[in-house]
């Protein structure tokens, strides 16, 4: 009798566990903000800056990719889809991306890699240095 309540039971949980839930009513682009949490951090953030439609979801995440129109800083219009004709100027674009800072380089290595780099000088300015 135990033996059967216990099978009883556990199969009532793998069913319960299992059991298909539906995604709930997705959310719509034209909401103001929703409430996004990256690495315990609260981002207020509107969907239709949010790139990728996976993330389009309230909730905690382990990054979000965001984009927005420079220099507005307004959500681009997910109305306006590029075309063969009418290309989006990737000048007029700004892609962001919110993740935690675990996979960051340490300081050291970004002072001898990334920031060497930015204090180089540009190709076009050793060109001009060397026709004067």
């Amino acid at each position: 009798m135990v033996f059967g309540a216990v099978v009883l039971f556990g199969a009532a949980y793998v069913t319960y566990v299992l059991w298909p839930r539906w995604p709930d009513s997705p959310v719509t682009l034209d909401a103001p903000t929703v409430p996004i949490v990256v690495s315990g951090t609260m981002f207020n953030i509107e969907l239709a800056a949010i790139r990728m439609n996976v993330q389009r979801r309230l909730g905690t995440h382990e990054r979000v990719d965001l984009s927005y129109i420079w220099p507005s800083l307004t959500p681009p219009d997910p109305a306006i889809k590029p075309t063969i004709g009418a290309p989006i100027d990737p000048n007029e674009r700004l892609f962001v991306t919110i993740a935690s800072g675990d996979t960051t380089l340490p300081l050291m290595e970004r002072v001898q890699t990334i920031y060497p780099r930015s204090n180089a000088p540009h190709s076009a300015e050793i060109a001009n240095k060397s026709m004067a």
